[in-house]
């Protein structure tokens, strides 16, 4: 505290210092990716073309059994806590709280998050990208900020707090803590632009900090949907998949086995169910599929492009060497838009899925702003070679993803690592390579310890043991692996949690999970699942939340009972979240605006929710009102039938809901047209 005299001069100063990383501490930095498969990185087997995060690889080391919670927000949580994802209340999506502690979309407050835990050691700690550990209900411009990355230990962060953007035209973007549009100018590219944003944060550090060390979450929204690309990018690649799924799968898998990733004679899972082989499609869907696969690829490549810039400045600022770099994704490859893949994949969740009909008008745009394109289920099956299924689901194309580590001043260079390794597994690793200690509070609570062990010693030791075993839960889908055996419980969505269906496979002599030998094991069986349930009390992860997609938002609060039941608008008001206003499908409702013309030729939009490929919009033009509703691309356009007087006036858009019975008996549902959309044709344009 120092001596304070009534004089400076006779007085001794006591000078704070500031809390320092641990000597030669490393930087730190954890690419994150988004829906990338198994199978497309070149060193993961792939034709497309990765060579920056090849030659990283090259220089580090390839995990060959790496695992993840098989969804976005689950797998980022266990990525920062060293936790498993119910056990810190992200047992699913960030969107909603789901009503059980393991499910509450955000981190609990007595876990703390690796930036929050380097920062307490004097590390700068820095995000750009996608964060979707925050609920829906808390990412509007009054916050709570308390679950935002600056709320959770990083002092600066660029990127978005959804679970996606469209790479083009994002709707909204965050700096620090608060929310903007970018210039929508036509050289706006997300993936481009988030490394830029990257690189000058390290720049910005090294100006002020020139040896202070750093973590660098670089969490890419490539590869989720929409897969929006450049066209240069999709250049490179016409042409390349005309031969099919089935042959890009099949050389994939020999890459696989010539590297060393899967052993001699690993075969092919199983095809998807819906997915046929490709010399039996037709002209008009091998021509499609191609194309949104050659868009796909562009989007890999893209995002490789954007790694390398990210590792070059760090080679030019001579961080590299000291720096443990960590590449993963959360996830495997997405099947989200069924068998045919979309052109605009919110059809999808409009419960229309696509048909190569409705994709072909869009066949030269793909990849482009007004596209929302996703690829079809053979190439997701592709994209996660040679497992079975995919995203959301607990059999090896939803959880096995790639690993690259790599760190020039200290770990072997070159070669595969087959030691079991999980997601939680990544911050024990990054705090023994750091020398940093888990705090004991936060906040006042007790720190919960981490579940994850540590890959340190494998990155020195080839013959270093990994973890023995894992517990997996998705949406009711669940599986536990232990000691090279792996049983997994899939269902249909008709099908509860209880019904019987597990399988058994042997991961030590089959990986790819192609022989179910269930019925020769049923004691290997039992005791797989007896281990499984008590995993699932110890993490929180019950009640089992067996309800699909598509229906979970009816079983959360926030449809039907949260909110007022009137929303008021004035002007100057800035863009409303979407989950902040009111929610609108399913139900009756009224938009109604008062508005004051000074001339006939006053005219411009009075509500609109949406983007270039879904949404609505009601407003006056050429002194008509109207409303257009944007369904995935069937738009529906209703004009008032008599002009907007000059003046005072009330207008209004009505739409009432008709029972399914009520709207049979009028006639309005009919073979191949939604009940849903008619009603919406009976619903009054009018003005008071």
């Amino acid at each position: 505290d120092g001596d304070a005299r009534d004089s400076i001069r006779d007085s001794e100063p006591d000078f704070l210092e500031p809390v320092r990383a641990p000597p030669g501490a490393p930087n730190v930095v954890i690419v994150l990716a988004d829906d990338l498969g198994y199978a497309d990185l070149g060193v993961y087997g792939s034709e497309i073309e990765t060579p920056n995060l090849d030659a990283i690889a090259r220089d580090g080391l390839v995990y060959s059994h790496f695992t993840t919670p098989a969804l976005c927000s689950p797998a980022r949580a266990a990525l920062l806590t060293g936790l498993n994802h119910h056990s810190v209340g992200v047992g699913w999506l960030s969107e909603w709280d789901m009503g059980f502690p393991g499910y509450r979309g955000e981190i609990a407050g007595d876990v703390m998050l690796l930036p929050e835990i380097l920062r307490s050691a004097g590390y700068a700690t820095l995000m750009s990208g996608k964060w979707h550990l925050t609920n829906a209900d808390h990412r509007s411009v009054v916050g709570p900020f308390d679950s935002w990355p600056t709320g959770r230990g990083f002092d600066r962060f660029w990127g978005f707090l959804d679970g996606e953007v469209s790479q083009w035209l994002p709707h909204t973007l965050v700096r620090g803590n608060e929310l903007y549009q970018p210039e929508r100018d036509a050289g706006f590219y997300f993936p481009d632009a988030m490394t830029d944003e990257a690189i000058q944060m390290l720049r910005d550090l090294r100006a002020h900090e020139p040896d202070k060390p750093f973590l660098l979450y670089y969490a890419t929204g490539a590869t989720h949907a929409p897969h929006h690309t450049k066209a240069t990018d999709r250049a490179k690649y016409r042409g390349r998949y005309d031969a099919g799924w089935d042959r890009i799968r099949d050389a994939r898998l020999r890459r696989q086995i010539e590297s060393g990733l899967m052993p001699d004679g690993t075969q092919a899972a199983p095809a998807t169910p819906g997915v046929e082989a490709w010399d039996d499609l037709d002209a008009d869907q091998r021509r499609m599929y191609a194309r949104l696969q050659e868009n796909y690829a562009a989007f890999v490549d893209n995002l490789d492009q954007n790694v390398g810039r990210l590792v070059e400045h760090l080679k030019e600022t001579g961080d590299w060497n000291n720096t443990l770099f960590v590449f993963a994704s959360d996830n495997g490859g997405s099947r989200e838009v069924g068998v045919e893949g979309a052109s605009n994949a919110l059809r999808y969740y409009h419960r229309r899925p696509s048909t190569t009909a409705d994709n072909l008008p869009d066949f030269e745009r793909v990849g482009d702003v007004d596209t929302h394109p996703h690829y079809p289920l053979g190439w997701m099956q592709a994209s996660n070679t040679p497992f079975r299924h995919s995203k959301r689901t607990s059999h090896g194309g939803g959880v096995r993803v790639n690993l690259i580590v790599s760190w020039p001043e200290r770990i072997a260079r070159g070669g595969v690592r087959h030691q079991f390794h999980h997601m939680t597994d990544i911050a024990p690793t990054v705090l023994e390579a750091t020398g940093v200690t888990l705090p004991a509070t936060r906040h006042g609570l007790p720190v919960r310890a981490m579940e994850g062990v540590s890959l340190l010693p494998g990155l020195t030791d080839a013959a270093a043991p990994g973890r023995s075993e894992q517990y997996y839960e998705v949406e009711g889908r669940r599986a536990y692996y232990a000691d090279g055996w792996k049983i997994v419980h899939t269902r249909a969505p008709s099908e509860s949690f209880d019904d019987p269906g597990w399988e058994l496979y042997h991961l030590a002599t089959d990986a790819s999970e192609s022989r179910d030998v269930a019925d020769r094991h049923p004691d290997k069986v039992a005791e797989l699942e007896a281990l499984w349930w008590q995993a699932a009390r110890r993490h929180g992860v019950l009640p089992i939340i067996d309800v699909p997609l598509l229906e979970r938002p009816t079983y959360t609060r926030l449809w039907y009972e949260r909110g007022p039941k009137t929303y008021e608008y004035r002007p100057g008001a800035r863009t409303i979240h979407r989950f902040k206003g009111p929610l609108l499908p399913n139900r009756s409702y009224a938009i109604r605006a008062e508005v004051e013309r000074d001339g006939d030729r006053d005219e411009g939009v009075l509500a609109a929710l949406g983007d270039l490929y879904s949404g609505y919009t009601l407003y006056v033009k050429d002194n008509r009102l109207h409303y257009e509703l944007d369904v995935a691309y069937d738009v529906v356009h209703l004009v008032s039938d008599r002009d907007v007087p000059v003046g005072a006036s009330v207008l209004e858009y009505r739409f009432e809901k008709v029972s399914t019975g009520l709207a049979v008996a009028r006639g309005l549902v009919s073979e191949g047209l939604d009940f849903d959309r008619l009603s919406v044709l009976e619903g009054a344009l009018h003005h008071d």
